[in-house]
């Protein structure tokens, strides 16, 4: 199954990318090249969801033509056995703040283990990095401390942003990367991985 990291590195380089024109990514697009956020946005939850899940979740025209959204394949980091281990080592409540709209939540919760009482976040409440979403769930746990793992690098800064706050409660970001992109994080300031 796909992480969110390995499909990063299997499309190449964002540097790459970077230095590319959009005049050039135009014509490598071709006439099929989307041309407004809707478009892009259309593409991408064909992508993601599959193309009948967005035509009948969104009510947008299919372009792609995607049978299996590419959540389909996510791999479920989550496991039964690993909820048991943080309990054992402490960890009694349980939180989500994810990037995911709730239509995209709902759709693959069933798939995640989470015990009871799990209280989600979702773009809904605020975008990644912006730490308000983590605030949400924090606040509504009543949380003294905390622990947040994540894979990318909005993960991380919304745990530093969140940490800038007035009365912010005491937390740690742990990071899960490859080893190739350690040092990118590194830099930014995280420091468990």
């Amino acid at each position: 199954a796909a992480t969110a990291a390995s499909l990063r590195r299997a499309a190449g380089s964002a540097a790459d990318a970077a230095r590319v024109s959009l005049e050039e990514h135009g014509r490598r697009a071709g006439a099929r090249a989307p041309r407004t956020w809707e478009e892009i946005r259309g593409i991408f939850d064909e992508l993601y969801g599959g193309t009948a899940t967005a035509v009948a979740r969104y009510g947008m025209p299919p372009r792609v033509h995607n049978p299996r959204g590419l959540c389909e394949n996510e791999a479920v980091l989550l496991t039964p056995a690993l909820v048991d281990a943080l309990r054992r080592l402490g960890v009694s409540r349980f939180v989500v703040v994810t990037g995911r709209s709730q239509a995209e939540w709902e759709a693959i919760a069933a798939r995640i283990p989470l015990p009871p009482g799990t209280v989600v976040s979702t773009e809904a409440h605020g975008k990644k990095p912006d730490p308000a979403p983590l605030r949400r769930v924090v606040d509504a746990l009543d949380a003294r401390s905390f622990l947040a793992v994540g894979d990318t690098m909005d993960d991380l800064r919304m745990v530093q942003e969140y940490a800038r706050l007035p009365n912010a409660r005491s937390g740690v970001a742990v990071v899960l990367c490859p080893i190739e992109e350690d040092p990118s994080y590194r830099s930014a300031g995280a420091v468990h991985f």
